[in-house]
């Protein structure tokens, strides 16, 4: 019997999280445009911000909350194997593993960010 494994990764996931007009201070960076320094802010949350892992986890978590019970294996599975934007699944049952990468893709979908791999 052979391990399968099943990898993906969340397109753009960063980018998919819109940040708060009242929020958008905590994303301010400086730019020097022609000699003028500009306060510039973003609206979806940077990749590479010390907040930015924290951000995109606990808004997949908020999305995993609002699946029905009839994806709570893989909703449990997807909290267990996601680190950051990045999913690994292994298996032995390549059928186990092609309903999981259905499920999980539609979950995640449903959530607009996009799998890809």
């Amino acid at each position: 019997m052979s391990t399968h494994i099943v990898l993906a990764d969340i397109q753009k996931a960063f980018l998919q999280i819109g940040v708060r007009e009242e929020d958008r201070d905590a994303f301010r960076f400086l730019y020097n445009a022609n000699g003028k320094e500009q306060h510039l802010r973003f609206t979806r949350v940077p990749f590479g911000g010390e907040s930015s892992p924290f951000l995109l986890g606990a808004t997949l978590n908020y999305h995993y909350e609002q699946q029905g019970e009839e994806f709570e294996g893989t909703v449990q599975a997807l909290r267990e194997n996601t680190y950051v934007d990045n999913l690994m699944k292994t298996g032995d049952e390549e059928e186990e593993l092609a309903k999981f990468k259905r499920e999980a893709s539609s979950v995640l979908e449903s959530a607009k960010f996009p799998v890809y791999k």
